[in-house]
């Protein structure tokens, strides 16, 4: 059974669509729903440009964002009785930004699924 369910959400109708499923699975077998939104880097700024933003406040601002948006997810889900965590990444690849959290997390947690090797 799955101990472990990991959902990717970029804020989108079609990947909030895999919540429902996710949320089943882990109600029948009792396990942890994994949220985690991945973002890119605000663009670079040019350090002749004085009226650009500052990029450590503008990528605070955006991390605030997916944190609450994660939050609120993982709230919704809390309501119905789930156990979930929440990450959010900041990667140039999102893609592989998740890839690496799954691994990650799977070394210091044990597999995904009881049926995966270990």
């Amino acid at each position: 059974m799955f101990h472990k369910i990991l959902v990717p959400l970029d804020g989108s109708p079609i990947a909030e669509s895999a919540l429902p499923p996710a949320s089943y699975l882990a109600g029948l077998c009792s396990g942890e729903i994994i949220l985690v939104r991945a973002i890119l880097p605000p663009a670079p700024f040019s350090m002749y440009d004085t009226s650009a933003p500052d990029f450590t406040v503008t990528m605070s601002g955006q991390m605030e964002g997916c944190d609450a948006y994660l939050a609120d997810r993982a709230a919704e889900l809390r309501a119905q009785g789930r156990r979930v965590t929440t990450h959010a990444v900041c990667s140039l690849d999102p893609a592989e930004a998740i890839l690496l959290l799954a691994c990650k997390i799977r070394s210091r947690n044990g597999p995904f699924s009881g049926s995966d090797p270990v």
